[in-house]
């Protein structure tokens, strides 16, 4: 619980009590003016009472000239009233009579007010001691302020009682909050159904608390769901990768942007990219011009490579002739998202080299003869139905000669079939020398 100078109770006793000294301070202060000001009040009205009995009591004797009994009810006057001194003078300032209750020698003390009140041809001076009623005003002063005082004081403890209460019901809700920053959302607030604006502050954090922790529990759990699609995505493109890794296939996945996404090992090999270079994010035609892999023809570059003609999506086939006798196929597949949207576009390349030379090994060998490299029969008779096709067509000629090795097959009875074999080649070389190109040269028998 806080109790420094910056706790919300500490600051309410302050407040309180320094409203209640200021009150205090005030009301001593206006009490203190008001008993000057009544003891003036006081004094001016006895003042006047006594002009009315000193007239009524002086007249005679002042008129008759009794000094005598002037005199005697001077001092009576002095003796039993607040008067401190009094002083009866003609009109020639000759005392007539006088008392007083002061030494002749002492000044007259600061409580006694003086007062002069004409009398026919006589003149009255007298003094007034105001010390008893400003006594009385201040010992009805004192008693007020010591009431106002304790007043003052069980209203300051009452107020203090009920700031303690309401700093004890703040600090149970700071309490609760407090817990639920800890995540302790089962931590519920003060709150009653009747309750005051407390109650119902309470009331209405219990809610943001429930509240507060279904949504809690509800992004735990898509965070738990998030991260399980997060680690099957993951492992699907760790598989995908090493799928794409294994592919004897060049891949390469460029964004919008026509900047690198993904490539493959196979993609490396074929443009003979450095093995270490950062590509991520690289123009993917920068990388494919700044390779070791150059094309048969450079000045086809940009019209042959990651160009798709006009506004076509797909790629036809292109095949890419490398200065060092590779042929590479290049093919482009546009990659969408869910709602149809273009994402990037998926180039491959393929390494035909091989697969080229394998066809024309089997082209060859299907239309040649195996001993010889002369065209075998069936290449033979195709050769003569097209050129006498062309010939009808042309309304020319076309010629054909035959010819037969005499004495063959007694060379290979005394000499064996290799010596007959090398032969054939001997005559099919000889021959191969003097034909034309337009001329078809075919070996029709053999094997």
């Amino acid at each position: 619980m806080m109790l420094g100078p910056r706790s919300l109770r500490w600051r309410l006793v302050a407040v309180v009590l320094l409203i209640h000294a200021v009150m205090v301070l005030a009301l001593v202060a206006l009490l203190e003016r008001e008993s000057r000001l009544f003891a003036e009040e006081q004094v001016q009205r006895r003042a006047r009472t006594l002009e009315v009995e000193l007239r009524a009591a002086l007249a005679a004797p002042i008129v008759a000239r009794d000094y005598v009994t002037l005199d005697e009810i001077t001092r009576e006057l002095v003796a039993v009233a607040e008067v401190v001194y009094l002083r009866v003078e003609d009109v020639d300032g000759r005392e007539l009579a006088h008392a007083t209750r002061l030494n002749p020698t002492d000044a007259a003390p600061a409580t006694v007010r003086h007062f002069t009140v004409a009398l026919g041809d006589a003149r009255i001076q007298l003094g007034l001691d105001t010390a008893r009623a400003s006594l009385a005003w201040h010992e009805f002063a004192r008693v007020a302020v010591i009431w106002v005082t304790l007043a003052a004081t069980a209203a300051t403890l009452l107020i203090l009682s009920a700031a303690n209460r309401l700093a004890r019901r703040i600090e149970r809700l700071s309490q609760a909050a407090e817990a639920w920053t800890r995540g302790q959302w089962q931590v519920q607030a003060p709150a009653r159904a009747d309750g005051d604006e407390l109650h119902r502050l309470g009331r209405t954090f219990n809610a943001m608390a429930r509240e507060i922790a279904e949504r809690i529990q509800t992004l735990e759990r898509a965070r738990q769901e998030t991260a399980a699609a997060l680690e099957a995505v993951q492992q699907e493109r760790a598989r995908m990768v090493a799928l794409l890794e294994a592919m004897g296939t060049g891949v390469l996945l460029v964004d919008r942007a026509d900047r690198v996404v993904y490539l493959n090992e196979a993609l490396r090999r074929m443009w003979m990219i450095d093995p270490q270079a950062p590509v991520i994010g690289e123009r993917a035609s920068d990388l494919l011009a700044r390779s070791g892999g150059r094309l048969a023809q450079p000045d086809h570059f940009s019209r042959l490579v990651l160009h798709v003609p006009g506004t076509q999506e797909v790629s036809d086939s292109t095949e890419l002739t490398m200065s060092d006798g590779r042929i590479i196929v290049q093919a482009c597949r546009p990659v969408r998202d869910g709602d149809e949207r273009l994402l990037g576009r998926l180039w491959l390349y393929e390494d035909v080299t091989q697969e080229r030379r394998n066809a024309e090994q089997l082209i060859y060998l299907a239309e040649r003869d195996g001993l010889t490299g002369l065209y075998n029969r069936r290449r033979f008779e195709e050769a003569l139905e097209r050129a006498l096709l062309d010939a009808s067509r042309r309304q020319s000629r076309c010629a054909l000669m035959l010819f037969d090795l005499d004495e063959f097959k007694h060379l290979n009875d005394h000499f064996g079939h290799r010596a007959g074999d090398a032969l054939l080649v001997r005559v099919a070389n000889e021959l191969s020398t003097v034909v034309r190109r337009n001329e078809v040269l075919a070996r029709l028998g053999g094997r």
